[in-house]
Order: C-alpha cells, then sequence, then structure tokens
C-alpha cells in the first residue's frame, strides 16, 4: 500500500506517474517506489521479474511512454514504462549504465550513458523503444544539462560537483545526429569551452558567459564552416580583467530581440543590453547599481536594483521594449 509522500508527479497519455518517498528526504529508511494511475486504481510498478524498482528519479516523457532511472543490480538503469508494461533500455550490443540527464529534443528520448568506461551521449531508437544507440563520447561529467535551439540543435553542457558546481564540457549535436565540442575561435580563447557559467539562446544562437583571452566576457557561439565556435562579443571590461556576464536573459518583444545581462565593466556591476554584436552590446543605464533577479513579464524586463544619488534605497525597476527605464518605489522614502 501507498504510505509514503506522493513526489514527482509527472503525466503521459492517460496515466499519471509519481514517486512514492519513503522516509525523509535524503534519509536512509528505505527506497523510494513509482506508482501509476490512469484513474481508476493505484498501482506499483516492479520491474520485469517482479521485483520493487529502487529509488526511481528523472522522471521524462517522450514518445508516449515514461522513461527514468533506477536500480539495477549494484548500478542505475534506465527504464521504460508505458500502460503499466516496464521495461529495460538496453544499448545495441552492450547494457550502458548509470545513465543520467535525460532530455527529450525532436520528440526523442536522449540520455548520457556509462559505456566501455565512457560517458556517451545515446539516443532511443523510435522504432525499438527499449534499445538505443550512441551518438557520440562526451567529456566526463557528473551532471549535464541541455538547451535546443528549436528543432535545429540540441547543446549539452557537462558539470562537476553537486553543492558547488564547476563547468567542464560544451558540445553540440545537430538534427541530423552530428556531435561536436564547442572550441574558442582564434583571438577568443584557446581550445575547448570549459569554464563557463551562464547560457541562453537568442535569435537561432547560443550566448555563453565563458572564460577566454580576455578573462570572464560574453561569447556567441557560430559555425563558420570551419567548425564550431565561441566568438567574443565584446570585452566589455577591457584587458584580461572579468566582466562576468551573469542572468543571461531573452527579452523577445514585438520586433525587438535582445539579451539583457548584469555585468562589471570595471566601474561596478549594471544592467546591460546586447543584439548579439559589438556595436549593439551597451550599457542600459550607467547609474543602475546591482541589478539582480531579472524577469520578463509581458512586454517588460523587471529587475531589483538601486541607483546612484537616490534616496529610495533598493527598488524595484523596469525596462520597456521602446528602452525607457522606470521604477516603482515600493517602499516610500
Amino acid at each position: 500500500s501507498f504510505t509514503g509522500t506522493a513526489t514527482s508527479l509527472q503525466g503521459v497519455g492517460d496515466s499519471v506517474y509519481l514517486v512514492e518517498q519513503v522516509g525523509a528526504a535524503g534519509s536512509t529508511g528505505g527506497d523510494d517506489r513509482l506508482w501509476f494511475t490512469n484513474g481508476a486504481s493505484l498501482s506499483r510498478l516492479n520491474n520485469s521479474v517482479g521485483a520493487v524498482l529502487a529509488n526511481p528519479s528523472g522522471l521524462t516523457a517522450a514518445g508516449g511512454a515514461m522513461y527514468f532511472e533506477a536500480g539495477y543490480n549494484a548500478a542505475t538503469a534506465l527504464y521504460r514504462v508505458q500502460d503499466g508494461l516496464v521495461s529495460y533500455v538496453r544499448e545495441n550490443g552492450a547494457a550502458a549504465t548509470n545513465p543520467v540527464s535525460t532530455t527529450v529534443f525532436n520528440s526523442a528520448l536522449y540520455y548520457v550513458g556509462q559505456s566501455e568506461g565512457e560517458s556517451v551521449l545515446f539516443k532511443v531508437e523510435s522504432g525499438s523503444l527499449t534499445v538505443s544507440h550512441a551518438i557520440g563520447v562526451l567529456g566526463g561529467a557528473d551532471s549535464y544539462e541541455y538547451i535546443s535551439i528549436g528543432t535545429s540543435a540540441l547543446y549539452i553542457a557537462g558539470y562537476n560537483g553537486t553543492t558547488t558546481r564547476t563547468s567542464v564540457s560544451l558540445y553540440r549535436m545537430t538534427s541530423a545526429g552530428v556531435l561536436a565540442e564547442v572550441n574558442f575561435a582564434s583571438g577568443s580563447g584557446s581550445g575547448p569551452v570549459r569554464e563557463f557559467t551562464d547560457m541562453a539562446v537568442l535569435g537561432g544562437s547560443l550566448y555563453v558567459s565563458a572564460e577566454g583571452t580576455a578573462g570572464a566576457e560574453l561569447f556567441k557561439v557560430v559555425d563558420d564552416g570551419g567548425g564550431l565556435r565561441a566568438t567574443l562579443v565584446k570585452d566589455i571590461n577591457s584587458g584580461t580583467a572579468d566582466s562576468s556576464p551573469a542572468e543571461l536573459t531573452v527579452f523577445t518583444v514585438s520586433s525587438v530581440n535582445l539579451l539583457f545581462f548584469t555585468a562589471n565593466d570595471g566601474t561596478g556591476r549594471t544592467l546591460w543590453k546586447s543584439d548579439g554584436t559589438l556595436a549593439g552590446t551597451v550599457k542600459v543605464q550607467a547609474s543602475l547599481i546591482d541589478p539582480a533577479e531579472l524577469s520578463v513579464v509581458n512586454s517588460n524586463l523587471f529587475f531589483a536594483a538601486s541607483v546612484t544619488a537616490d534616496a529610495v534605497g533598493r527598488e524595484l525597476y523596469y525596462v520597456t521594449s521602446t528602452g525607457t527605464v522606470g521604477k516603482k518605489d515600493i517602499r516610500t522614502g
């Protein structure tokens, strides 16, 4: 019977899947379990030999089925369940273990698994939904995050660590399944892009705050025919000093397509915007001090900040689609 706490609810088709947390979060009081319901009854799911699926996680819907990671012998495996029937997802000709970081791209499921001692990006075949094939080898990492550009490309960022994460790799896979590592363009940096803190997609291109020759600055990833290159957009804090762009936030309203972010040009952290060009990367207003919590609502960008020589303190500010900067003095005085 279900006696724990329901977590990780995910729906696919007419079914809802949920994880039963057994004991307190993070405790060793027992294995969490996977359940599903179609509205008529609640049933616990077991593997193909009737054993409990230990500590299921990463529930991801794709192709009308639910995929998840769970204990398998002394390792972890990827499973697929549809209409209450559970099957083990196998690498074609082998068995990838310890899958991490599933995602859906162009209606197909992708995940990273260990195969012959390497971290490999796999795609689950649509024609045989319990068989996957290798796309390519990735640099080893503890976890991966994905960011897609429509249906044309999927970027895969690798990180080490849990509480404090460190970026270690950045790859792109095209819709044709071609995998390539992102390298710095000549003059922008040396070798692969490894140290980065933030990413965003604007106008079909990936922008990334990364550590290059000019320090931590804003880069645009381009495919120039000779390879996948991260090109410096602007050396905001000139020389080798860091401007450390942060909170990359896409602002697309009517015909306005901009990337807002915070950066330090050597005079303090303030609000910047970019259209992806050198000339179009400019400071919004020099008097804004330490803007944070950037958020787009309707046709405005909102953020918290204070202003030089302004007695109202830290307040809510906004930028309109026409570039007008305003504020709301929430706590007067």
